[in-house]
């Protein structure tokens, strides 16, 4: 049963975001649209109207980004930068990264509509240059099949995509192992147009509430408490009002309704937490803000109906595009991760709840005899915890860099995949080294998108060493726009909850007591010529 309060979300929603499809040809309209919100389109009407749209707009141009893994290609519509333009900082916004959750890639389309064709979007263009990837999972889009099959419980439309793409990966979670060509193509697109703001549309499902939208952004402690606070205590919250302004709904933090308990607070059962997802950078959202990105997880509710969740999405997004053409000027330089916030990194962490409790806008539920919940259309607010941040448990410091012993084509695959600098230094000077002994290694359950992950935990021994010959050296310096240095301290700690260890880069490397192939260098006796 879907709650009748839904029914409003579609008034609400539909005065702030005007239909595009009344003023304009059928060829500008998305499937979406021009189906009365029954169909989502296939990768071939994506790429059709996103070559419309170029063609009827001086303002825009296609870009692909690449391939996906059967050869369709991942096309952007980059609006904003023709000639003579100037540099604007880029917004880079995609969707359908699983793709039976298909409202981002009609709302992403109705963005760039308005964008390009009406007065809204004028403003917007003059301070951004914003890029549009709709669909980015183009492979598992076209897997059709019924949406009570591919989306359980999600309120159309009836025929919808699938969550992995062509290889069975889900693309939600490869950020760090970057093994499916498209995120490899999304990772150097981000770095190619230096987008300063990444935006992931989804739609989500789990409990019952009363939030069209809810949202989230970076969360790896090992980003430093400036940025995270910035963004989730400043930036998103301001997002997030501009789309209450304009919608007249409310908007919450990305999550679900947990730790159902026999006592709410007024006798009756009740929910007492709203947890979220971890804080592992295999999540986009997560990795991007480690990569110095703005990012902002948009997840519409998948019990509304498909017309609602589009507009909800649309409505968003374009609060995201209005809040940062308002503030461009701080988007120009990115500051510096460890001159801010000091050189600690913290690269394991357990989860914990903000203080204090806050109301979460959810249903009431009947009980059955069995003991089996319900939910009712009566609405009822729950005082929560809200799970969503993030505790240290094991940190290091950064290092002058990282030298990588013997030959490790994948390691140096991955740093490539991941815009991470290295060279090959011969000349053996010495260094004051942190080597790693193996304590223990442990597998993480079964097979997990290919891979049985493993935690590994490692005794540091320090001691002066000569760099061999034809030895990978990767530099991690603190300065101007140093994310790249917190990548690679991330993706090489061996004991990181979420790098290149865990998704087995390493494996013949964790016997018990053998030193791990990656030494920290603290200090070069004699500095590295710089590189010209």
């Amino acid at each position: 049963m879907i709650p009748r309060l839904l029914l409003a979300w579609a008034f609400a929603v539909s005065l702030a975001v005007p239909s595009l499809a009344a003023h304009e040809p059928p060829d500008l309209r998305t499937v979406a649209e021009a189906s009365g919100y029954t169909r989502t389109s296939t990768s071939g009407e994506v790429l059709s109207l996103i070559d419309a749209l170029a063609r009827a707009s001086p303002h825009a141009r296609r870009h692909d980004l690449g391939n996906t893994h059967e050869g369709r290609p991942i096309a952007a519509l980059v609006i904003g930068d023709e000639p003579g333009s100037g540099t604007r900082p880029t917004v880079l916004l995609f969707g359908n990264i699983h793709a039976g959750e298909c409202d981002g890639k009609e709302a992403l389309l109705m963005l760039a509509h308005g964008l390009l064709l009406d007065p809204w979007g004028e403003e917007v263009r003059r301070r951004l240059r914003v890029v549009i990837v709709p669909n980015y999972n183009a492979d598992g889009n076209d897997r059709r099949g019924p949406v009570e099959r591919h989306r359980p419980g999600q309120n159309g439309p009836a025929v919808v995509g699938v969550r992995e793409n062509a290889m069975g990966l889900d693309l939600n979670r490869d950020f760090i192992k970057a093994e499916a060509p498209e995120t490899r193509a999304l990772l150097r697109a981000v770095r190619e147009f230096d987008a300063r703001v990444v935006v992931d549309a989804h739609t989500t499902n789990g409990s019952h509430h009363r939030y069209l939208v809810t949202y989230d952004g970076p969360r790896s402690p090992a980003n430093g408490p400036t940025f995270i606070s910035n963004n989730r205590g400043s930036i998103l919250p301001a997002i997030a009002d501009r789309f209450e302004r304009a919608t007249g709904g409310p908007s919450f933090v990305y999550g679900t309704f947990e730790g159902w308990s026999p006592d709410a607070g007024d006798g009756r059962p009740g929910f007492t937490r709203w947890e979220t997802f971890p804080q592992g950078a295999r999540f986009g959202t997560t990795y991007l803000g480690l990569a110095g990105r703005h990012s902002v997880l948009v997840e519409s509710y998948a019990y509304a109906t498909y017309e609602d969740r589009v507009r909800g999405s649309l409505a968003f997004a374009r609060a995201v595009l209005d809040h940062w053409a308002a503030n461009a000027d701080t988007l120009r330089e990115r500051p510096s991760r460890f001159i801010t916030d000091g050189d600690a990194v913290i690269i394991r962490s357990k989860p914990a709840p903000r203080e204090p409790r806050i109301k979460a806008a959810g249903f009431d539920y009947d009980i059955d005899p069995d003991g089996t919940r319900k939910v009712t259309g009566r609405t009822r607010d729950y005082p929560v915890e809200v799970w969503d941040h993030f505790e240290p448990v094991l940190t290091v410091s950064r290092p002058e860099g990282y030298f990588i012993m013997g030959d490790r084509p994948r390691v140096l695959d991955a740093l490539d995949a991941h815009g991470v600098p290295y060279r090959t230094i011969n000349d053996g000077r010495a260094f004051d080294a942190e080597v790693y002994r193996v304590a223990e290694a442990r597998p993480q359950g079964r097979h997990f998108q290919g891979h049985v992950t493993v935690e590994v935990d490692v005794t540091p021994e320090r001691r002066t060493m000569a760099a061999p010959a034809g030895s990978v050296f990767v530099p991690t310096p603190a300065g101007p726009d140093d994310w790249s240095s917190l990548l690679a301290v991330y993706l090489l700690e061996p004991s990181c909850e979420d790098g290149l260890t865990t998704w087995n880069y390493f494996d013949d490397a964790l016997t018990p007591g053998s030193e791990f192939p990656v030494v920290r260098v603290l200090r070069f006796n004699n500095p590295p010529e710089p590189e010209r």
